[in-house]
């Protein structure tokens, strides 16, 4: 995960996702703000994916907590 906000994150990962699909995402270590504790469980909607090139992962998503 590189970027987590209240409404939403961005993560990179090789999982075959698609634009709508909804996921559920753990955290180990929650930014202070957020109201959940380590290892809880949320439910995002995937909104947009982008194919990476020279980086760890295939597929960067952008994804807004449902």
């Amino acid at each position: 995960m590189h970027n987590f906000s209240s409404g939403g994150l961005y993560f990179e990962s090789d999982e075959d996702l698609l634009q709508g699909d909804e996921i559920s995402i753990s955290i180990k270590h929650p930014p202070q703000p957020f109201n959940k504790k380590p290892q809880d469980y949320f439910d995002v909607r995937i909104m947009w994916c982008k194919v990476l090139q020279d980086a760890a992962y295939q597929v960067g998503y952008g994804a807004k907590v449902i």
